[in-house]
């Protein structure tokens, strides 16, 4: 196991880990490694031996801090990352570049995006890891990537989504960056204003 990013600030921390799998390791087995890795090592990283990590039936995260209030999780290949913020607006996605987002761009970009995108396979990955970043932040079943959440404004490394939930729009700030072999994306910050 190796960290291989990190980003702190003020109001939250990213982390991002790879580990060493062999071909043969099932996904339910390096899921199930990654959660006990995780409930063991979360008092490390927030330095309060009281913190707890739980998981819904919907496997959403939640995280019993003094300090932290939202805990967001990704994994994929051998990578997890985990964001933890000081709100309630966790959310962080990884995902390697693929051309199969290519191919199913249509099932989670709208019509402005699939042009903005362009078929370049960096904006497309950038893209669903926002929109998943996104996501995760309230981990609705009911949201849709497609039609609740919106890429408003990109300018590498920031995106700007907007979630349109009834009838209210929310835009959030993320950042997203390629690291070998993946895309790595998270909130930074909620914009506080009313958009509509």
């Amino acid at each position: 196991m190796q960290l291989i990013y990190t980003h702190q600030t003020e109001e939250f921390i990213v982390l991002l880990w790879q580990f060493d799998f062999d071909k043969q390791t099932s996904s339910n087995e390096i899921r199930s490694y990654h959660r006990n890795f995780l409930i063991h090592f979360l008092p490390t990283i927030t330095k309060n031996h009281q913190s707890r990590l739980y998981f819904n039936d919907n496997g959403k995260p939640f995280i019993q801090d003094a300090e932290y209030k939202s805990i967001s999780i990704s994994h994929t290949l051998n990578y997890l990352a985990i964001q933890l913020r000081k709100d309630i607006y966790a959310g962080i996605d990884i995902e390697t570049q693929r051309n199969q987002l290519a191919k199913v761009q249509h099932k989670f970009l709208n019509e402005q995006e699939i042009t903005n995108a362009n078929n370049d396979l960096n904006l497309l990955c950038c893209f669903w890891t926002s929109k998943e970043a996104a996501f995760k932040i309230y981990g609705h079943q009911s949201i849709s990537l497609k039609e609740h959440i919106r890429i408003v404004q990109y300018d590498l490394p920031t995106i700007y989504v907007d979630i349109r939930l009834n009838s209210k729009i929310e835009r959030f700030e993320l950042h997203s960056h390629y690291l070998h072999p993946l895309n790595i994306t998270y909130v930074v910050k909620k914009i506080e204003e009313n958009f509509k």
